[in-house]
């Protein structure tokens, strides 16, 4: 699960993620949030965003999948298990997003 955080400048990702990604550190960088500025490790991965078609008659759901690089920070979730990425304006600034107060989003890339 992620959270669309407008706030973040960069995508996060918690420990839950780089493990089951099986993924290695590329470097650190300060990350600052509300304990301060602290070195945090930076990994390299793909953001995907998946756009599904109208399903066929044969139950067949075709769909496009546009994927982003990115180099995201680890981050420790406030509520581990609701969510382990934020989405970061890195990946939400490459498009454009709608959203409304009734729940629904708009994405288009």
């Amino acid at each position: 699960m992620a959270l669309l955080d407008m706030g973040a400048s960069c995508t996060c990702i918690s420990a839950k993620v780089i493990s089951d990604c099986s993924l290695t550190p590329v470097g650190k960088q300060p990350v600052g949030g509300v304990h301060g500025h602290q070195p945090t490790n930076l990994y390299q991965f793909r953001v995907g965003v998946v756009f599904s078609q109208a399903p066929l008659p044969s139950g067949i759901v075709s769909a496009s999948i546009v994927a982003f690089p990115v180099t995201g920070a680890e981050f420790v979730p406030p509520t581990p298990g609701i969510f382990d990425v934020l989405l970061g304006r890195d990946v939400i600034c490459r498009g454009s997003l709608a959203l409304s107060f009734d729940g629904h989003a708009i994405l288009c890339v």
